[in-house]
């Protein structure tokens, strides 16, 4: 190259685009032998070819060199005014068969030699202007520290499930992992959610929406009372579809059974005050029924042990707990699991995080910070309380009995909860029901939490993570054997 002379070079353009495209470019030029090192990636629009009328030498090198940097060039160009003609004859072969640039944006430049506009040599003409633009201009870097950042938080995360798997413990979310997660739109979201299940769809649609619908959350339309698609309006009329009579035999006795199809989730006993949300994981009793509603005395207690005392009705038993989570491809309505009187409703409005199994595992005291609403009543062992626990696009609670119930309300009052009896002069017991009626729905899917009094010698006949049916038993008193 350095004995070559350039004039020979405009008949073979091509051979010299290789040469800049695949590797560097050392040229000596001039007597002075300066170095000029170019290590090409370049766009094939990179420049046009120097204009006839260009004034000095010295003006082309300098618009040169200015073109071949703004497109994004590692360059390092020491010339003279001897080097301008051999600028010149470079961009030609540039110009014209240049691979695309790889990792170096489009820059804009003059055309013909002229100094940059005045808007700057980084802004393309094509560029949006006023604030969106300024706005996207600004975030050109942002994917480099948000991906950093994640990969840290993701590293941090596996360092945290790592020590507890060695630990024997489950890794729990931080209060700082909750708020933000809590500061999220979950309420708008499951209120949009509701909405786009009550369009009414066309007959014609029907079949392929609720047919993909049906194949994505594993639902069984063989045991739907009506198994034609067409005939339900909207998804929220086949989630809440009904099931064949008799399809879900009630177990009979002296039993609790399940009040809904899912998956159980967690079952045992309560002790001092506290259940067992997962293994090493509980929540405050006290902060999810709330106050007692038919004692006095009960609302004000020193502990939560002492709460769970005054819970106790009849002498030799205990409190025990039941979490049935109904995922979206589930019978989506639930029933009564025993033969109980309801007293009393408790609404408490919250958030409606998730309820999925990996979630419930990973957040501490979820279902205290949910939507939820308590159903306290009586039994023939004492206490007995069954809550519909809300859950991300699922703010629709609806019980049969209660008209006045209205969940993801759009606005209120944290730490509140709103209370209705159902006892009075001419109906002291309250609502009466058997085991197995209908009691409820949710929209989409949630969790049921069954708290009761029973016996000592209650024994809860349950797996964990079994998959349970509606009517199937969930435990009974061994004396009931």
């Amino acid at each position: 190259l350095k004995h070559s002379r350039f004039d020979d070079w405009n008949s073979s353009d091509s051979t010299l685009a290789i040469w800049v495209r695949v590797s560097y470019l050392l040229v000596i030029i001039t007597k002075k032998k300066i170095l000029l090192i170019l290590q090409f990636s370049v766009r094939p629009h990179i420049a046009k070819k120097l204009d006839n009328n260009m004034g000095s030498a010295e003006d082309a090198v300098r618009a040169t060199r200015m073109r071949l940097c703004q497109q994004g060039l590692p360059l390092l160009l020491l010339t003279t005014q001897r080097g301008a003609p051999w600028l010149g004859r470079l961009e030609s072969p540039c110009t014209r068969s240049l691979p695309p640039c790889l990792g170096f944006p489009a820059r804009h430049m003059s055309t013909n030699g002229s100094p940059p506009a005045p808007h700057g040599p980084w802004r393309p003409p094509q560029d949006p202007v006023g604030i969106p633009g300024r706005c996207l201009r600004s975030l050109r870097w942002a994917p480099i520290p948000l991906g950093l950042g994640l990969a840290y938080l993701a590293y941090l995360r596996s360092l945290r499930r790592r020590k507890a798997q060695e630990e024997g413990t489950q890794p729990v979310a931080s209060d700082l992992q909750v708020s933000f997660y809590r500061m999220l739109p979950l309420r708008m979201a499951s209120r949009w959610w509701g909405w786009a299940n009550d369009i009414a769809l066309p007959v014609w649609l029907r079949g392929p929406v609720l047919g993909l619908f049906a194949w994505a959350f594993g639902c069984d339309l063989g045991e739907a009372q009506d198994g034609e698609l067409r005939h339900y309006r909207n998804l929220g009329e086949f989630f809440r579809r009904a099931l064949k009579p008799g399809l879900r035999p009630v177990c009979p006795g002296d039993c609790v059974v399940s009040p809904a199809d899912g998956r159980v989730l967690h079952f045992g006993r309560i002790e001092k005050g506290f259940a067992e949300q997962v293994k090493g994981i509980t929540y405050s009793l006290q902060r999810f029924l709330g106050p007692h509603p038919w004692d006095p005395h009960c609302l004000h207690t020193n502990g939560e042990e002492e709460y769970q005392q005054k819970l106790l009705q009849q002498e030799g038993t205990e409190l025990y707990h039941c979490v049935v989570y109904l995922a979206p491809g589930d019978y989506h309505r639930f029933h009564s699991p025993v033969q109980w009187e309801v007293q009393h409703r408790r609404h408490f409005p919250g958030t409606l995080l998730s309820v999925r199994p990996g979630v419930v595992n990973w957040i501490a005291g979820l279902f205290n910070m949910n939507e939820r609403v308590v159903y306290m009543g009586h039994w023939q062992h004492g206490f007995f309380s069954m809550t519909a626990v809300g859950a991300t696009n699922v703010g629709s609670i609806k019980v049969y009995f209660d008209s006045n119930l209205v969940t993801n309300r759009r606005r209120y009052r944290r730490h509140d909860f709103d209370d209705q009896c159902f006892q009075s002069n001419h109906n002291e017991a309250g609502v009466r029901l058997d085991k197995g009626d209908p009691f409820g729905e949710f929209n989409l899917g949630s969790t049921v939490v069954l708290i009761f009094e029973a016996p000592k010698d209650f024994a809860l006949e349950l797996e964990e993570g079994q998959h349970i049916r509606y009517g199937q038993l969930v435990g009974r008193p061994r004396s009931a054997h």
